[in-house]
């Protein structure tokens, strides 16, 4: 009698499908969560570098901080978080704008820590 019972189980296969599903969809979820949240982390990074880029073109013209950090905060509209004040170092060669923000957290798995630094060398023609 056991053997027949397994020899019913052998042959029925109905419902495996399901059962393999059921095993693969956490690991599943996790890939796409993860793809989901790394995408959110990378749109936040382009968003402050682009901020930053525009806060370097704004420094090579002038000098005025709050004009830079104002250039900064428009540009930065997009980013879903908060930001920081832009740190400005100047040189005789190059201006350096960094800035970082607090990017709201989607599903936190990599952080939210956004940080982007942008270097604009000074041209100067030769006479």
């Amino acid at each position: 009698m056991i053997k027949h019972l397994f020899r019913r189980f052998k042959k029925n296969s109905r419902g495996v499908a399901a059962v393999e599903f059921a095993i693969i969809l956490p690991f599943l979820l996790v890939l796409v969560i993860g793809v989901i949240d790394l995408g959110w982390l990378f749109n936040g990074w382009v968003v402050l570098t682009g901020a930053a880029r525009e806060g370097a073109r704004t420094a090579i013209t002038t000098l005025d901080e709050e004009e830079i950090a104002e250039a900064v905060r428009d540009h930065a509209v997009n980013f879903r978080g908060s930001v920081s004040e832009p740190d400005v170092s100047k040189d005789e060669e190059k201006v350096t704008v960094i800035v970082s923000g607090q990017l709201d957290p989607l599903v936190g798995w990599f952080g939210n820590e956004v940080s982007a630094q942008v270097e604009v060398r000074r041209y100067y023609p030769k006479d």
